[in-house]
Order: C-alpha cells, then structure tokens, then sequence
C-alpha cells in the first residue's frame, strides 16, 4: 500500500518560486563567501586548504562547518539545477527502505536535504496552498513509552511544553523562568544526549545559544536530567546490555553488530518513527480522496505536507492528526494524544 503513494508523491517534479529561490540562493552564496573571506583573512585558511582542514571545537571549526554545510547545499541544490531542461523544480527518486532504521531516503537530489529556508519555496503542484503538519516531539514521546516516563507522557498528554519541562531540571530553574533561548538550547541538547553526544558536544551546542558553561556543570546538568527522568536513564543503560529488543509493533533488533547503546538507542526511535509516519500516509492518502482538490505532496523526516485549498485546510489537518493519532496507537494503545503543529512557512532552521 505504501510505494504507491510514495510514487504519487516523489514520481513528479516539485515546482519551485523561482524569482524567492534564486534570491535565497544569492544570500547563501554571499553568507558562504564572507566566512571564507574571514577564514583567509583572519585564520589564512585559503579555500583549497579548507577541503584538508580538520575540524575541531573552536571558532574555527565552527567556521569551517558552516561553510562546508552552505557549500554542500548550493552544489546540490544550485539553480542550474533547479532549472535544467526548464523544469524549474527539484526533481528526485525515493527508495521506501532507504536506511537500517527502515527510513526513506531520496536520491537524483536528496529532497531530505533540503533546509527550510529553500523549502519554503516549493510550490503546489495543482492545489492552492502547501499545509506541513509536524508530529510534535515525536522521538521524545516515543522514548518516554518504550521506558514508561509517566511524568513526560502525562506533561505531553496535558499539553505542556515538555521541552521547557525538561529544561527545569537542566537549568535548575522554576519552569517560568526557563527562557525561549534555553528552551530552544534544551531542544538541542535532549536530541545530542539521545543520539549520544558527549560532554564537549552539548558544551558547544550551549555555547552556539550563547549560554557558557564549565565542563562540570554540564556534568552536573546531565545528571540532573537523567535523575528528573530514571526510567529514561535505566531504559537507555538496558540497551547496553540487551542482545535483541522486540518494539510494540513485533518487530526485534539484533545489536549484536551494534556496540553503543545510543546508536541503538537512535535506531530504535527512529524505527518506530519510520513506521508511525509511513502508516500514516498509507490512512492519509485514502482520507484525502474524498477531500476536493487535496493530495499528499512529501512527507520529510517527522512532518507531513498536503496540498490542499482553504476552504479544506481545517479538514485537512483533522485529517492528518487522526491518521497520526491511529498510527501511533499500533505501537502505543494506551496514548490518549499526539500533538500536531503546523509548520509557519516563513520559519528558518
């Protein structure tokens, strides 16, 4: 049931504003080539030497990240490429089991690579608007089932803001005082700390928001974390040690080949993901039938978009939360909501 409708999706060009693209573009060029003009003049990195330059966790490295990563993306997405043969769209292929954790993947271009500040270009294929549906912490709330952190599960079932939940008790502040920039930190951290960022790694994730600290006390606020949350603490410490995990859905990992607990960590969420979301647009797609001039357009990590008209807009995102909802109660009967937000199109990473 599955490939048709990713062929539906992925079989046809994504048109693109080319007049927004091409300016965005320009930008990202003049960002790239002013942190390679500070790179020559202050550090005298030349541009072939960048390709060689290990990076390392100061400014430097920083720099050199930044300007590999816009590098990377004006090479695949350059708009010689958007408009080849007059297309002016991205064109690619998708591969329904694309990696181990059974995620897809594209290739020709890699739409999954595609940041925000392009994407907003894309245009609808035949509909009026483009409505992106994002399941909202979607890998946490996955993590707090599996270990049964029945403090998160509730905050998320209630509707609190667990992101600034959780920052309580890794900034040691009352949840109030937890600012929009330590809340936007936190997202960061808790996402490093479950893909198995080290010490360093969530120092200069902090730092990137401008909040320093010592080596010690980014100790001492992951260890706060993990004892606000112990089943989230024994749940990855088990992991450790297991030689085959069965998930909900009757599917069984075998870690034999897969020493770090957090890599296995990351594959076990991001499988439960994967089948969460492509059970969805299997429900999603057969819904929208009866909904005029409505399709699914691309589905891109944890988000959902639909092309659709304003008048089925709010149609159209009940759709998608139900469809969500059911997909989630396969692996999880006892969840009561899964919280689905829209994406503002005009957002940045």
């Amino acid at each position: 049931d599955l490939v048709p409708v990713l062929h539906q999706m992925y079989g046809s060009i994504f048109p693109v504003d080319i007049e927004g693209y091409t300016k965005e573009i320009q930008t990202m060029i003049s960002e790239r080539d002013e942190v390679k003009d500070k790179l020559s003049s202050e550090y005298g990195i030349s541009e072939s030497g960048l390709r060689n330059q290990e990076i390392d966790d100061g400014e430097v490295g920083k720099l050199i990240h930044t300007y590999q990563k816009l590098s990377n993306v004006l090479k695949q997405f350059s708009l010689e490429k958007i408009q080849e043969s007059g297309r002016n769209g991205i064109c690619c292929t998708i591969r329904s089991i694309g990696t181990e954790t059974f995620r897809c993947t594209t290739k020709q271009m890699n739409l999954y690579g595609l940041p925000k500040r392009l994407r907003k270009y894309l245009v609808p294929r035949n509909g009026e608007i483009l409505l992106t549906m994002d399941i909202h912490a979607s890998q946490i709330i996955i993590l707090a089932w599996l270990a049964q952190e029945t403090k998160l599960i509730d905050a998320y079932e209630a509707g609190e803001d667990i992101y600034r939940m959780m920052g309580v008790n890794f900034f040691s502040k009352d949840v109030d005082a937890v600012t929009d920039l330590e809340r936007s930190a936190f997202k960061r951290v808790i996402l490093l700390l479950i893909n198995g960022g080290g010490i360093n790694a969530l120092s200069d994730s902090l730092q990137e928001f401008g909040i320093s600290k010592s080596w010690d006390e980014v100790i001492r606020m992951k260890a706060q974390l993990f004892e606000f949350l112990p089943n989230i603490d024994a749940y990855i410490k088990k992991l450790q040690t297991s030689e085959v995990l069965c998930l909900p859905s009757g599917r069984k990992w075998h870690f034999d080949e897969l020493p770090d607990p957090h890599k296995r960590l990351a594959r076990v969420l991001q499988g439960i993901e994967s089948e969460v979301l492509k059970q969805s647009l299997v429900t999603i797609h057969e819904k929208l039938k009866a909904i005029p001039d409505s399709s699914l357009y691309m589905s891109l990590h944890d988000s959902i978009t639909v092309e659709t008209t304003e008048e089925s807009k709010e149609i159209v995102t009940k759709c998608i939360e139900e469809s969500v909802f059911d997909a989630f109660q396969i692996h999880f009967p006892e969840t009561k909501k899964i919280i689905i937000k829209e994406e503002k199109r005009n957002e940045e990473n």
